[in-house]
């Protein structure tokens, strides 16, 4: 049996939970201050981490941007190329009209059989043409050959002179140069 007044009791009862509730709660700071002490190591290599990376993405980014200035930059460049050279085949000689130009050119006793056609690589050379054929004499050969020399825009007549050690039914092999715009 409890001898005690009821207010002692009471009075003793909150004692004993305020002890409970100091307890706990130094118990609670404890641990908790032990978790934040554990935890600060990683929360530091965290934020080294974070700063490593920060600086790392700001190095590639100026990388790339840098790299990609400069691919921007050759394709610019490539694609203005490419303009100026295509601004430039108006003024150039196409294969029909070249064919056009050459099949003008009289010619009795001569076949041509094939004709090659070739654009320049460079913007300073001249456009080629290769003529094949057959002819029935040295003379209408020959006759030909200075027609084809005559032309305007024929700067370049080339026939190999081995095409004239037949006498008759000669194969021969032209090459002319020139802008072959008439």
């Amino acid at each position: 049996m409890n001898l005690l007044p009821d207010t002692r009791k009471q009075a003793l009862v909150r004692l004993y939970l305020t002890r409970v509730g100091v307890v706990a709660a130094l118990l609670l700071s404890a641990v908790f201050l032990v978790h934040a002490t554990l935890a600060l190591p990683s929360y530091l290599y965290l934020h080294q981490v974070i700063a490593e990376r920060t600086q790392e993405v700001s190095d590639l980014g100026e990388r790339l941007a840098g790299s990609k200035v400069r691919e921007v930059s050759a394709r610019v460049a490539t694609l203005n190329a490419s303009a100026t050279y295509l601004s430039q085949t108006q003024s150039r000689a196409t294969a029909s009209g070249a064919i056009r130009a050459i099949g003008s050119v009289s010619h009795p006793g001569v076949r041509l059989t094939g004709f090659s056609f070739s654009q320049p690589i460079t913007i300073t050379s001249a456009p080629k043409m290769t003529l094949t054929g057959n002819a029935g004499s040295r003379e209408t050969l020959r006759a030909y050959v200075s027609a084809l020399g005559t032309l305007p825009y024929i700067s370049k007549v080339d026939l190999p002179i081995s095409a004239y050690a037949k006498e008759t039914d000669i194969n021969f092999t032209i090459t002319l140069s020139g802008t072959f715009l008439p």
